[in-house]
């Protein structure tokens, strides 16, 4: 996602419009902004001197409910991170959803060779744009972005928010999209293949404190163990917004609590403390959410067209 430009006021907290919660001119979920940048930052801070001090365990916030499409505009506060599900093999999506895209990402899409990958593209890229737009109140045509030092997408140019961080994650027709008010976010999916389960690469992902928690692990328990461990890394990683590459050179690795299959907190990584926690997205995946700091709501939602 490309582009760069002027700094520009932060998105704020969201409100229901309307007492049906649901914009008439849209018929379908609409997020508008309530809370001021100043007022987001300092609860950010608050929060984040709260979280200082704090060490590695197997708690995290409440659970969220299970993936549904909200029934009015979803309010996303300081203290709350959101995760979309997107289908990415919807019927006649990429149709709609292509002129929502930039000119370069228009490009980046006729350079994939087979059609279906390149449909889950425009739907992956255009709906990043819509969900987003919609926090925002902006068109999503209009969103501009920048990559970071190692390519990780950032909001810019006049209709971004300096405090709306997001994360894209995908795999085969599933994608996920985590968004945050002022705090950095991760998310990854994989596809869960037995085949893929290596014991030198988790000794690599996890840190060496972590090796005897997974020598173990009976055989059985493996598989999910090793794709929590991976989702976990690849979400932390992604939330510092490194390469793996370097990640892995400067020993960030998830503790071996990821091997329990729950939440941990106080995870601290390039100079912050963060949480992670597994998402369940259904048979044959694996997925994990990593956010900055501790005490957040997660909220996990399914994007509808309805």
């Amino acid at each position: 996602m490309p582009g760069g430009g002027p700094r520009r006021p932060a998105p704020r907290a969201l409100r229901r419009r309307g007492a049906s919660g649901r914009d008439p001119r849209r018929g379908r979920p609409h997020v508008h902004p309530a809370r001021g940048p100043a007022r987001a930052a300092r609860a950010g801070r608050a929060r984040g001197a709260r979280a200082r001090g704090g060490s590695v365990s197997a708690t995290t916030a409440t659970a969220p409910r299970a993936w549904a499409a909200p029934a009015g505009p979803p309010r996303l506060d300081a203290d709350a991170v959101h995760v979309w599900r997107l289908a990415l093999d919807a019927p006649g999506a990429a149709a709609r959803l292509e002129g929502t895209l930039s000119a370069e990402e228009r490009a980046r899409a006729r350079r994939i060779r087979f059609s279906r990958d390149r449909d889950r593209f425009v739907v992956a890229h255009g709906l990043v744009r819509t969900i987003l737009g919609r926090y925002l109140d902006a068109p999503p045509h209009r969103l501009q972005f920048r990559a970071g030092p190692w390519g990780k997408p950032a909001l810019a140019g006049p209709d971004g928010g300096d405090d709306l961080r997001f994360n894209l994650a995908h795999a085969d027709d599933l994608a996920l999209l985590a968004v945050a008010c002022g705090r950095e976010v991760g998310v990854d999916v994989e596809v869960v293949r037995a085949e893929r389960v290596e014991a030198g690469l988790v000794r690599r992902v996890l840190a060496p404190a972590a090796h005897p928690a997974w020598d173990a692990l009976p055989p059985a328990r493996r598989v999910a163990a090793f794709f929590a461990a991976w989702t976990a890394m690849e979400a932390l990683v992604k939330a510092t917004g490194q390469g793996l590459a370097q990640a892995l050179e400067q020993g960030l690795a998830p503790p071996a609590d990821v091997l329990r299959l729950g939440p941990v907190t106080g995870v601290t990584a390039a100079g912050r403390r963060w949480s992670l926690r597994p998402l369940d997205v259904g048979a044959g995946y694996a997925a994990a959410l990593c956010a900055e700091g501790e005490g957040w709501r997660l909220a996990c939602w399914r994007w509808s067209e309805a």
